[in-house]
């Protein structure tokens, strides 16, 4: 993902499309882990969890605090949002990453 944005403008629209992905991207990450889990193929949840990390770590709980409030409740549906901390899911991926990947 982080090749994508290398070569567009940071404030061209299709840089703000891009963004747009990883919502997608992070959503589809959850489902996927869930879907792996009743499988219980822990090699591939820790393979999904890595990529996650690498679009979570640099979240702010603050930021998304601010956009929390900002958004109207239907537009709450397009925005990845972390149920709890950036903190708490960056330990839980990683738990995660070093005890199957």
């Amino acid at each position: 993902m982080r090749r994508a944005f290398q070569s567009l403008i940071p404030n061209s629209i299709e840089y703000f499309r891009r963004l747009k992905d990883e919502n997608n991207l992070l959503y589809l990450s959850d489902e996927l882990i869930s879907l792996l889990k009743t499988f219980n193929d822990n090699e591939k949840i820790a393979r999904v969890s890595l990529i996650k990390l690498e679009h979570v770590y640099y979240k702010k709980d603050k930021l998304m605090e601010k956009i929390k409030a900002s958004l109207k409740p239907e537009q709450l549906k397009e925005v990845y949002i972390l149920e709890g901390s950036s903190q708490d899911e960056v330990e839980k991926l990683t738990a995660c990453i070093f005890k199957h990947g």
